[in-house]
Formats: structure tokens, C-alpha cells, sequence
């Protein structure tokens, strides 16, 4: 009879185990009702048999009361998807989900997390703590949040395929800690109508510096400040940032921002269209800041590579560079300036380039010439090839004392000499013949001219190609 008995009990516990979709605890099983009636205890009963939960298409949504606070490694919560299954909390302080420290191999996916109340400043719908790892959340709709997603440390973890709007604050906020790592890939999720950016990375705690992962292929739209930030600080750097193939328009701020003070990011094959243009935001009445650049690369980052990029229509210039050994190469910069009261309003700006490559860039139709603005002395940069270009109309060369040294700018140019007493003529260190008739010097970027003259050249024109 004991037997007997056991053997039932085990098997009501084996059929509480094992559900339809094979695997999961079914939370309506031990009480859940989706109702808007509070199944916070139901669930977390559910958890304390399994830590992997199903939660069925409910007659309204699952209403809690606290936080749900996922502890143990493995820990998943899946449903039927982002439009059947909801999770709303009913409280204002806290996030709807959280993956505490420690914890490892999380899951969220197709499942949607909402709030009924307004949240306060913590109120985030998803909050990973400290050393989650491992961790996955895809298929996920996050409204109504303060961020939509919290990460506050945590490595090699992924988000993909989630659609966060209408937060209060920032759609995604990495603040990335570790000694060398803080993996987070953001990988094609749709990112919308927040208060804050889109996408905002940022480095906490005692981290030097951390290596960042990718953000690929994320749509980042509408949103009051930038679509994409990543913004580091002295003693805690960013580096190998990498923002490739997202779609970032008509962000209030601008669409993507680099300000990592670490080297070897990437920009690369993004969209940045029409940003600080129209109105943003939750409400979708945040009036347009009409101070947005395309792109935006502060100098405390080094080393960034900028390439095969379309920013175009935005209110500012559609892409601005500063400091040093950048590469700005094939990116499409066109029609930007809307802000017609704005002084940024050209393809590209570079302000005190240092070692940067700047070329093959179209920058033809922006709102002032010249295509690409140098602002403060370029040293060891070199602009070649830029439809748009046109820096300055021919002029006349103003010469000193013998023996004279010329160094041509960062971009081509035609230099022409005649006339004069001239014996002694270098290019670069190497001896030209001087032809007092006319001298015809196709000088690359940065070269270097020592004209040793008796009488000055009367000559002495360049055109800048």
C-alpha cells in the first residue's frame, strides 16, 4: 500500500514536471491563473520545484507582486510567445525579472514583460546582477520600464531578437565590469521610442579595462537620446567596441556615439540616417534636438575604424571625427544639415586629425562646403579621393626665408613654381630639377617642399585636388 502510494505521488509529480512543449514546469499547474490576479507566489512555488518554467498563453496576463528573482543556475522562463504571454508587475520599485550574481545560464525568450504602474528609478524589466554568465534573452518584447534592460555586469551573455519600446529610460544599459571581459552581444533586436538611447554601454566598478562585444544588426529608432552610446571614462576604457550593420534613424541626440577612452573600435556598415530630425521618445513628443550628428567619435577614443557607413539627413553633419589614427574610409555622408541655423552641416568633420586616413568617402550635397571641415591643424592625416571634397579655391604659396620649407596639407595638391633664382629644389628629401619656366610639383598628402633660392620663385600657385 505505501508502495502504491508513492508510486502515484511520484507520478502527479512526474505529470507537474513535464508539459506539452516537453521539458518545462507548467506554472498553471500549481496555480498561475494569468488572470490579472496576483501569481506571484504560484510561480515562485512552481520555481522552487524547477527552475525551467512555461508559462501558457493566459486569459489576460500573469499580474506579480515582487520581483522575480531567478537564483539558481539553468534558470529559464519561456512562453508562447511575445504577443500571447505577458508578465506585468503591479509595483513601481524594482525589476520585473532579475538574474542574480552568481547565477549562470539564464533564459528569456518569447515572452513579453510589461508594468501596470509607472516605475521609479529602478524599476527596470530586466535587471542581470554582477557575475551572470552565460546567460540568453531573445524573442522578448520589454515596455513600460524604466530601462527596458539592466545589465549591471555579467559576461558572455546575448540578447537577440527582442523588441524593447517605450521605456522610460534607456532600451538596453550595459554597465560593463571585469578585469578584461564584459561580453554582451546585441544581436538584431528592435529597439524603439525610449526616454533615453537605444543601446547605452557604459564601464563600472574597478575595471581598467573591458573588451566589449558586438552590436550587430539592431534596429535602434525614435529614441530621445543617441541610438547607439558607448561611453567609458578615464580609468575604466572601452575598448573593441564593435557597431556593425545597425539600422540607427531618427534618434533625438544622434545616431551613433563613440566616447570609450580605448582603442580599436569599429563602426562599420551602419545606417544613421535623418537623427535630431523629428519628434522622439516614449510619448513621441520629444521635439527634435536638431544637434545630431550621424556618427560621432570623441577624441578619448583611439584608433576607431569608420567605414562603409550611410549617414545621411541628419540635422548635423553626418559624420564627425576628433583625434587621432582613425580611419574614415567609404562611408556615404550626403544631404545632412537640416538644422539650416547649424554650423555643423557638412559631410564629414574632422577636428585636430592626427594620423587619420580619410578617403573614398562621398561627400557631395550637404548643407555648407566644403564635403569634409578641418577644424584645428592636421597633423600626419591624409584625405584623398572624396567626391565633395573641395577644401579651398587656387591660391599663392606665401614664402619665408631661403631656404624655405613647404608642407603640402592632408589632402593632394598641384603646386606650380617659375620665375626667380632657385638652386636647390627637394621633394620629400629627394632633389626635383627646377625649370624657372615652370615647374609642375604633384605633391601628396604631407609632403614636404625645402625650395633654396637668391631670388623668390614669382610663381608660386597650388591648387588643392
Amino acid at each position: 500500500t505505501v508502495g502504491a502510494e508513492l508510486r502515484a505521488q511520484k507520478e502527479a509529480l512526474d505529470g507537474l514536471l513535464v508539459d506539452n512543449i516537453g521539458g518545462y514546469l507548467n506554472v498553471q499547474n500549481f496555480g498561475a491563473k494569468g488572470d490579472g490576479s496576483d501569481d506571484y507566489d504560484a510561480i515562485m512555488a512552481a520555481y522552487a520545484v524547477s527552475p525551467r518554467l512555461y508559462f501558457p498563453k493566459p486569459v489576460l496576463h500573469y499580474q506579480i507582486g515582487q520581483t522575480l528573482a531567478l537564483t539558481i543556475p539553468g534558470s529559464e522562463l519561456v512562453g508562447d510567445g511575445i504577443t500571447l504571454t505577458e508578465i506585468k508587475a503591479g509595483f513601481a520599485s524594482g525589476p520585473v525579472v532579475s538574474l542574480v550574481n552568481n547565477a549562470s545560464n539564464m533564459k528569456l525568450h518569447n515572452i513579453a514583460l510589461g508594468r501596470t504602474v509607472a516605475p521609479d528609478a529602478s524599476g527596470h524589466g530586466v535587471q542581470a546582477l554582477g557575475n551572470a554568465i552565460h546567460c540568453r534573452i531573445s524573442g522578448v518584447a520589454i515596455a513600460g520600464q524604466r530601462n527596458g534592460l539592466q545589465v549591471l555586469g555579467g559576461t558572455d551573455c546575448m540578447i537577440e531578437d527582442s523588441f524593447i519600446h517605450g521605456n522610460y529610460g534607456n532600451g538596453i544599459q550595459q554597465n560593463t565590469k571585469g578585469s578584461s571581459e564584459g561580453y554582451w552581444d546585441l544581436i538584431s533586436n528592435e529597439i524603439r521610442y525610449n526616454d533615453g538611447a537605444g543601446i547605452e554601454i557604459a564601464a563600472i566598478g574597478a575595471a581598467l579595462r573591458v573588451n566589449c562585444g558586438r552590436l550587430v544588426l539592431n534596429t535602434c529608432e525614435y529614441n530621445t537620446g543617441y541610438g547607439i552610446k558607448a561611453a567609458g571614462q578615464v580609468s575604466k576604457a572601452l575598448d573593441d567596441v564593435v557597431a556593425q550593420g545597425n539600422r540607427c534613424f531618427f534618434n533625438g541626440a544622434g545616431g551613433i556615439y563613440f566616447d570609450t577612452y580605448g582603442n580599436g573600435g569599429r563602426i562599420n556598415s551602419n545606417t544613421c540616417n535623418s537623427n535630431g530630425t523629428t519628434a522622439t521618445g516614449r510619448l513621441q513628443n520629444t521635439a527634435a534636438s536638431n544637434a545630431a550628428f550621424g556618427i560621432q567619435v570623441l577624441s578619448s577614443t583611439e584608433g576607431c575604424n569608420v567605414s562603409s557607413n550611410n549617414a545621411n539627413k541628419n540635422a548635423y553633419s553626418g559624420i564627425y571625427v576628433q583625434g587621432s589614427r582613425h580611419v574614415v574610409v567609404a562611408n556615404s555622408c550626403t544631404q545632412n544639415g537640416a538644422n539650416v541655423a547649424a554650423s555643423s552641416r557638412h559631410g564629414i568633420e574632422l577636428a585636430t586629425p592626427t594620423e587619420v586616413v580619410c578617403g573614398s568617402n562621398n561627400v557631395l550635397g550637404n548643407g555648407l562646403t566644403p564635403g569634409i571641415l578641418i577644424s584645428g591643424a592636421a597633423t600626419s592625416t591624409g584625405i584623398v579621393g572624396n567626391p565633395g571634397y573641395n577644401p579651398k579655391a587656387p591660391d599663392d604659396i606665401t614664402f619665408g626665408a631661403s631656404p624655405f620649407t613647404y608642407t603640402a596639407g592632408p589632402s593632394p595638391e598641384t603646386v606650380y613654381l617659375a620665375g626667380g633664382t632657385v638652386s636647390a629644389l627637394t621633394v620629400n628629401g629627394k632633389a626635383v630639377p627646377y625649370n624657372s619656366t615652370l615647374t609642375t610639383l604633384q605633391l601628396g598628402s604631407n609632403s614636404t617642399v625645402v625650395i633654396t633660392y637668391t631670388v623668390q620663385p614669382t610663381t608660386r600657385a597650388r591648387i588643392y585636388n
